[in-house]
């Protein structure tokens, strides 16, 4: 059985071949955009919002949430690691990508939601 920590090395492989060269070539970037993202992610509101009927409102409230966490993830590696211009480049390159497809993949359904919420926890502790 898998465990968290497992959970979290399959997510940053899949994000980067997700994404593709990019990612693939800035992988230690994406993989720390990629733990980042998951330290913030709002669990319980993305839960709320994956339970409720798709309409333009709950559209609305997922793309606001989306570019919360896009922001608040590339704010904080920017002053976390001092961040010059190229580090910043990666880093406005990489995050709407990786914030977008783990999004996507929370929304796919409930088996992927639990691997994110797993590969959380490996995060988290």
């Amino acid at each position: 059985m898998a465990t968290a920590h497992d959970m979290l090395d399959h997510l940053r492989v899949a994000v980067r071949q997700e994404i593709g060269t990019e990612a693939e070539n800035l992988a230690h970037t994406c993989d720390v955009l990629t733990d980042t993202t998951l330290e913030f992610w709002p669990v319980r509101y993305m839960a709320d919002l994956s339970k409720r009927s798709v309409d333009p409102g709950t559209c609305d409230e997922l793309l606001s949430a989306v570019a919360v966490v896009q922001a608040k993830v590339a704010e904080t590696l920017e002053a976390r690691f001092s961040a010059g211009e190229n580090d910043r480049r990666a880093i406005k390159l990489l995050v709407g990508a990786v914030v977008a497809t783990l999004a996507g993949w929370w929304f796919d359904g409930p088996s992927k939601r639990v691997g994110i919420r797993q590969a959380i926890v490996a995060v988290r502790d």
